[in-house]
């Protein structure tokens, strides 16, 4: 069991950990609470971070395209003081197209396939989980393209836009830290 936090306001030396006081398990109390982590102090420590931003341009795709480019963003490490490990990235759609119209989306990095997804889910999004975890070093960035199958019977009208909607959206860890 992992337990993960935002935590705000959080001062360099605090000391605290994670307590169970109390469980219960369908209805009936379980056993072996309380329970206490270990305790841990904040530190200082600058980490890395990311900036996600538009790149490149996208031809107009046609109805009926295989494997049509859809999206181009760049992933730069911006804090210059970490490599980062990129696990996955969730784009949203909130173009016009059908959702069952887009399918066979891929993930590439300079040609390179990183993930695939068969469709874009109940809340139009493109869940890459990728393959290897990609490695963005230290101030460098790198620039990643979406292609998809459109179906044939999208209207001229229609359009495909992806952003990243949430910072929660792509996973990715320092490698020195560890931290997301």
């Amino acid at each position: 069991l992992t337990v993960v936090a935002d935590i705000a306001g959080a001062t360099v030396g605090d000391v605290n950990a994670l307590s169970v006081t109390a469980l219960t398990a369908g209805g009936a109390a379980a056993t072996g609470v309380p329970v206490m982590g270990q305790y841990f102090t904040w530190s200082g420590a600058a980490v890395g971070g990311l900036t996600i931003s538009r790149s490149g341009t996208i031809s107009n795709p046609k109805a009926g395209a295989m494997g049509a480019k859809v999206a181009e963003f760049q992933v730069a490490e911006t804090a210059g003081t970490e490599d980062i490990m990129v696990n996955k990235i969730a784009l949203t759609n909130v173009g016009s197209i059908n959702r069952e119209d887009l399918t066979n989306l891929v993930l590439k990095q300079a040609g390179t396939t990183v993930a695939t997804v068969a469709g874009l889910t109940d809340r139009d999004l493109a869940v890459f989980v990728l393959n290897t975890p990609f490695e963005i070093e230290r101030g460098n960035s790198r620039v990643f393209e979406v292609y998809a199958d459109i179906s044939g019977s999208v209207r001229s009208a229609e359009t495909i836009r992806f952003y990243l909607d949430q910072s929660s959206d792509i996973l990715a860890t320092g490698k020195t830290y560890g931290y997301g």
